[in-house]
Parts: C-alpha cells; sequence; structure tokens
C-alpha cells in the first residue's frame, strides 16, 4: 500500500475499550485543519444543473468568484467539525464555505462528566437542507486517560468504516485533565487556573447571594426541617408570594421574561404574611398597576395567545421562536437610600397551571385556590379535577450575578425588537427603547469597568460563610440575542476582554 496513505489511526484501535470511562474534568481540544476532503457539492449541484438546463453538465462554478489564477473558483464542501461524547455535541467549530483544505485553528476546553467509549470528531458538510456528514475521527477513551496531549493528524473514516478518497485527514489535539489534577481549579486554557467555568460568555461573580425555592408556594411547617452546619435549618421560602411583594416594592423597573404569562392569574393566595396594598390584583392588574405609579414594565414572551390575548400593556413583544427562559428582574432596596436589580429565575413561569404546594393536591380546593386556574391535558377539564400537579425549581438571585441576568434581557429584548418590522401582525411598542437607562440613575447602583468593578454591587462579603459565588449561563447564539459575537475572532476578543 502506497506509504503516504494512513494505515491505521486511533479511531479503528482494535483495543477499544468496549465498557464506558466516566471522564470528569476538562478536554482540552484544539482543531486545528483538514485536508484532501472530498467535494460533497459537486455531484449534487451537477445533477440539479443537468435536470434544469439541458446538456449544461459541465463542473459548477461560484458565480462572480476567481482563484489567483483568474479561474472560476469551483463549488465545494463548507466543511465543519462537531465534537461528541455519548451522541452529546461539545463543541462545534465553525463553517468554512467552498474549501477542501480548511483551516480552523479553533481552541475549545469544555468541562465534561460523560460516560463515553470515544471521543468522535464529525467532519460535515454544510448544506441548505442540512448537514451532511463527510466522515468522522474516533479516539478511544483510553487513550486520553493518562492526560498526555495527543497532538497528529488522523485519517477520516466514513460513516460505514470505509476509506475516503482522497485519504482526507483531520488534525487535531486532544488532553484530558481529570478534575482531580486541577486541585479544586479549573484551566482557562493558556495555563492559568481560575474559578468557574471558563470561556464563558459571563464569568463567575463573588459576593452573591441566593434564595432557593420549590414550588411557587410552600405553607409553613409543610416540609421537614433540613438541618445546615452551624445548627442552623435552611428556610423554606415562598416563590411567587417573594415575587409578589418584590414587584409591589418595586420603584422603577419590572422586566419579565417567560414562554408564557397568563394575566388572570394571582400571585399570592395563602399569604404567610400581610400584602402591601395592590397584592390581592391579578398579575395582569398587578403589572397595570405598577405601570402607572411610572414604572417601566417590560415583557418579553413567546408569542403566544395565552400571554396578551386582551392583554392591555403596551410593551409587550412577540417574538418568533420558543424559549423557557423564566426571569422576573425588578429593582429592590440597597444599602441606605441606593436600590439594586434582583431577579428572580428558575424553571416556574407565571402561567395557568404553575401555582402549586408540595402537598400537590389534585382535587381539593379546586373552588378556592386553584378557581379557574388549573391545567391538566389528559383529562378534559372540568371543576371536579383532577387537576395537574406542577413540582419545579425557581431561585432569587441578588449580587453581581443579577446584573448578568439583566444584560440577558435587554440583549434578548433588543434583538425581539428587531423582528417586529417582519411580522405579519402588527405587535404594539411603546417608546423607541423602553429600557431604562440604569447608568443615568444615579442611585441604582451598577457595576462598572475594571477587575473589581463588581464589588460595588456586593450584597455579602467574600469571607462570610454565607456568601454565593454564581455563574450565569445560556444555550443562546446570535439568533436570539443582540450584541452576541457572530464569529470566532470576536468571540474570542470578548472572552479576553471579560
Amino acid at each position: 500500500m502506497d506509504g503516504d496513505i494512513p494505515q491505521k489511526s486511533l479511531n479503528r484501535d482494535q483495543d477499544c475499550q468496549k465498557e464506558p470511562i466516566f471522564l470528569h474534568g476538562d478536554l482540552d481540544l484544539l482543531i486545528i485543519e483538514a485536508k484532501s476532503l472530498p467535494n460533497l457539492d459537486l455531484s449534487s449541484e451537477a445533477v440539479r444543473k443537468c435536470m434544469t438546463m439541458g446538456n449544461m453538465c459541465t463542473p459548477p462554478f461560484v458565480k462572480g468568484l476567481k482563484t489567483h489564477s483568474g479561474k472560476d473558483k469551483i463549488i465545494t464542501s463548507d466543511p465543519y467539525v462537531s465534537v461528541c461524547l455519548a451522541g452529546a455535541t461539545i463543541a462545534q467549530t465553525r463553517v468554512i464555505p467552498n474549501c477542501e483544505n480548511p483551516l480552523w485553528d479553533e481552541h475549545f476546553v469544555v468541562p465534561v462528566a460523560h460516560p463515553v467509549q470515544k471521543v468522535e470528531f464529525l467532519v460535515k458538510d454544510n448544506d441548505i437542507l442540512g448537514a451532511e456528514l463527510i466522515g468522522v475521527v474516533e479516539i478511544p477513551v483510553q487513550k486520553i486517560l493518562p492526560g498526555n496531549t495527543i497532538n497528529d493528524w488522523f485519517p477520516i473514516i466514513g460513516q460505514y468504516g470505509n476509506c475516503l478518497k482522497p485519504y482526507p485527514e483531520l488534525h487535531i489535539s486532544i488532553q484530558y485533565r481529570a478534575i482531580g489534577a486541577n486541585s479544586g481549579s479549573i484551566s482557562d486554557g493558556d495555563g492559568t487556573t481560575c474559578l468557574g467555568v471558563p470561556k464563558t460568555y459571563f464569568p463567575l461573580r463573588k459576593g452573591g447571594s441566593v434564595t432557593l425555592y420549590q414550588d411557587a408556594h410552600v405553607p409553613d411547617g409543610m416540609l421537614p426541617e433540613i438541618p445546615l452546619e452551624g445548627g442552623k435549618l435552611f428556610q423554606h421560602n415562598k416563590c411567587w408570594e417573594d415575587i409578589c411583594h418584590a414587584i409591589l416594592e418595586a420603584h422603577h423597573l419590572i422586566y419579565i421574561i417567560g414562554w408564557s404569562v397568563f394575566h388572570p392569574i394571582r400571585l399570592v393566595r395563602e399569604p404567610t404574611k400581610p400584602l402591601p396594598s395592590g397584592g390581592e390584583l391579578s398579575l395582569g392588574e398587578l403589572l397595570k398597576y405598577k405601570s402607572q405609579e411610572g414604572l417601566r414594565v417590560v415583557m418579553l414572551i413567546w408569542d403566544d395567545k395565552t400571554s396578551h390575548d386582551k392583554f392591555l400593556l403596551k410593551t409587550v413583544v412577540g417574538t418568533l421562536f420558543t424559549h423557557h427562559q423564566k426571569c422576573v428582574l425588578v429593582d429592590t432596596q440597597a444599602s441606605g437610600n441606593n436600590r439594586k436589580i434582583t431577579a428572580f429565575i428558575g424553571g416556574l413561569d407565571l402561567c395557568d397551571g404553575r401555582y402549586d404546594t408540595p402537598e400537590h393536591r389534585l382535587f381539593s380546593d379546586l373552588e378556592s385556590v386553584f378557581h379557574k386556574d388549573f391545567h391538566n391535558p389528559t383529562f378534559q377539564l372540568n371543576s371536579l379535577g383532577p387537576r395537574q400537579p406542577w413540582h419545579d425549581l425557581h431561585c432569587k438571585v441578588e449580587g453581581p450575578a443579577a446584573y448578568d441576568i439583566l444584560t440577558n434581557f435587554e440583549q434578548r429584548w433588543r434583538k425581539a425588537k428587531k423582528w417586529r418590522d417582519f411580522r405579519l401582525k402588527k405587535v404594539t411598542n411603546w417608546h423607541d427603547d423602553p429600557l431604562l437607562k440604569l447608568d443615568r440613575i444615579s442611585w441604582i447602583v451598577n457595576p462598572s469597568s475594571g477587575p473589581n468593578g463588581d464589588n460595588v454591587v456586593h450584597v455579602t462579603d467574600e469571607n462570610d460563610p454565607e456568601t454565593w459565588h454564581v455563574q450565569v449561563f445560556r444555550s443562546i447564539d446570535s439568533g436570539s440575542v443582540k450584541g452576541f459575537p457572530k464569529d470566532i475572532d470576536r468571540a474570542k476578543a470578548q472572552v479576553q476582554i471579560t
């Protein structure tokens, strides 16, 4: 066999581990380049031209594009690489159009906790009708367990185990670092260490506070006591009751993200403390009540009819895609006469069927606590029940991370407004930009730029045993947020800044 043709690679090693091995640590991946990729676009484009233009079965060319010699540039594959563990995609390069010898040079440091047999590098051709698999490089998991860096060219094998022509190869580097080898820190990929997950949009924030919630409401004494260190007990808090009080006590803004917001619901039905004026109102009336006080009440919801049909607020923006972010942002009391941003975020939408307690009543209190507010897609709804129970988690975030959640809302709002001009039905808007300019309101504390810019919005001392370090994650891209980097160079520059 020709010596220039790869004879064997790690991806077809016969002693490959059959039983999955649990990887817990970091995968340091560098996807460098590929060479001699097959032209998957050539045959399909030639067939299309033959069918649509008679005898014009000449090789397809990119109109208007020339090579350095002045010849037309031929259409070829638009390759990219996805990295998969046990079927889960953990990293993906950008697409390089019309290139059989692409150079990506993209670096990923991915925290992993997966039972796997191999690491797969899927080389794909991006197409209008969907991606087409070119081939695969497989690295058996036992090859990376020692923690050594593997940096080499590997043959790209066809999806049926066949050798491809003209013998394409992928140049990659991979290193596995077990969590114990990091001494509790996570590498940033450049030899330094940091707390939190590196190379993410939002870094880990210190000096915060988090309140945890189970279900929309937990009556006093319903759940067993949970002992904590120092003789303390975990306090079961009341999610919707706390949200209601925070909305009532807001002075400047109420921002809401939800899959659905059902305005007839009431947030507080079994109060455990006195309600301020307005707390007895339905959610829609409560938000109108606060809007009439002069607050900016801004909602970002999926274009769901139950959310805003006959809802009289003028600040609803429709979107084209569903999502599962559920968040309420308000300004709350800070030290002195200042205000700060507080975020409620988690799994509970402010919509019908979500109010429940750990008791999960099915038939009782349907005409009082759950009057006209229970949901059951399995049985036809009637006043006798049963109602579908709803169990979920939520939390309240205070401190620097709350401002990251605010940034997410502002980015999504500005992106959603751009779609308004393309919609078939008109969505009423209030101002060109109803979002408050918080940097112009001196009594609302804001983080500043610089390494210690978060300190001004800390709500706990870093030495306080009750302090929280919080990092916000989101599965999102430039299609849903304004200001998110669209290419790898901008993303790298932004990570370096943060």
